[in-house]
């Protein structure tokens, strides 16, 4: 079996056409580092295969993904559960994400929550402050300041092992 041409290109097993080692996902326990398809006939593959298990595939990849968003609700509700950096309420349903800075606003947090991209979510969350909903339209009517200091800092491992702690609040 041939797996490089005198070209130094692999060789895919599926479509028989050397291409540059780009053209390969790479798979760490694959011989010399690569996947044994190429990235085009691999998407084929992937979606033939849903095509055909769809029955079973798609039930456990809805369930799949209502465990995540349930398990980043209540990694949020731990970051909400510090309370209020204005007043004293620790109240979860009664507490909001500020942004410091609006310019810098991507994104609603309880949007990017949704969405299920933890490395952005961490990122936005990271530009916020947590503020009850009184302070809050506190802060948007130019009554009180927040300061930089009281933004949240949570880095992405931790945000991990919260969404790993099914016995968080």
């Amino acid at each position: 079996m041939i797996l490089y041409n005198s070209m130094g290109k692999k060789i895919c097993s599926r479509c028989k056409i050397g291409k540059d080692f780009s053209e390969f996902h790479k798979k760490v326990n694959g011989k010399f580092g690569l996947s044994c398809y190429c990235k085009d006939c691999a998407i084929r593959i992937a979606k033939e295969y849903y095509r055909d298990n769809r029955d079973t595939i798609a039930p456990r990849m809805l369930a799949r993904d209502k465990l995540i968003k349930n398990r980043i609700k209540v990694a949020l509700g731990t970051i909400k559960s510090q309370g209020c950096c204005l007043c004293s309420e620790k109240e979860i349903c009664c507490i909001d994400f500020h942004h410091v800075d609006a310019s810098l606003k991507g994104e609603n947090v309880s949007y990017m929550a949704g969405i299920k991209n933890i490395n952005k979510l961490v990122c936005e969350i990271n530009k916020c402050v947590c503020v009850c909903a009184n302070c809050h339209r506190k802060i948007h009517a130019l009554k009180v300041e927040v300061d930089e200091s009281d933004k949240i800092k949570i880095d992405i491992n931790e945000f991990r092992i919260l969404l790993e702690d099914e016995t968080s609040p």
